[in-house]
C-alpha cells in the first residue's frame, strides 16, 4: 500500500532499501516509464536495478513516502562523508609530497596530537573536515610534521595548490 502520487522509486524503497538504492529504471504495465511517474492502483510495476547505480539527489523532488526520502538522504549523506574523506586524504598527500612524505608516513604520535588539538576523535573526522574545505590542508600538514617544514618547505606547501592540478571526480550533489 502506497500513498497517492507515489512513484516507482517509492515502490522500490517499500519493497527493500537495497532495491531502492540500486534502482535504474521502471516498467509500468510492461513499458518503460520515467521514475517520477505517479503510480495508480492495479498497475504492474517492475523495478530495473544495477549493482553499480546509486540514489540520485533529484529523486527527493518527487518521492512522497517518508521511507524513501529518509533512505535517499541517509545514503547521500554517507556518500558525501566517504567522498570528503577520500578528497581530504588526497589533499593531505598532495601537500606532503614536496616533503617526500605521505599521510601514512606521519608518526602516529603527531597525528594523535593534531587530533587532540583540533578536537577530533579519529583520523577519518580530520580527513572529512579537510575534504569538506573546513580546514586548509597546508595548515594541517604544518601541524602534522612541523619538524620537516623549514622556511623554504612551508612556502612550497603553501603554494602547492597554485602549482599543480588536482583531479576531481564527482557528480551532482557530491563533495567537489
Amino acid at each position: 500500500k502506497l500513498p497517492r502520487n507515489a512513484t516507482p522509486v517509492d515502490f522500490a524503497y517499500a519493497v527493500h532499501t537495497d532495491i531502492g538504492n540500486h534502482t535504474v529504471a521502471a516498467k509500468l504495465d510492461h513499458s518503460f516509464a520515467p521514475l517520477n511517474t505517479p503510480l495508480y492502483s492495479g498497475q504492474t510495476v517492475e523495478i530495473v536495478t544495477s549493482p553499480s547505480s546509486r540514489p540520485n539527489a533529484a529523486w527527493l523532488n518527487y518521492v512522497v513516502t517518508a521511507k524513501a526520502r529518509s533512505n535517499i538522504r541517509n545514503y547521500l549523506k554517507n556518500m558525501q562523508a566517504d567522498e570528503a574523506m577520500s578528497q581530504g586524504r588526497r589533499l593531505l598527500d598532495r601537500c606532503l609530497k614536496p616533503l617526500g612524505m605521505r599521510l601514512d608516513d606521519v608518526k602516529q604520535q603527531d597525528i594523535e596530537d593534531a587530533l587532540k588539538e583540533y578536537g577530533f576523535e579519529d583520523v577519518s573526522q580530520l580527513l572529512e573536515d579537510v575534504g569538506m574545505g573546513n580546514r586548509p590542508p597546508s595548515l594541517v600538514v604544518r601541524r602534522l610534521v612541523p619538524e620537516r617544514i623549514s622556511d623554504g618547505g612551508s612556502e612550497e606547501v603553501r603554494e602547492m595548490s597554485s602549482q599543480s592540478a588536482l583531479a576531481i571526480s564527482g557528480t551532482e550533489g557530491m563533495v567537489v
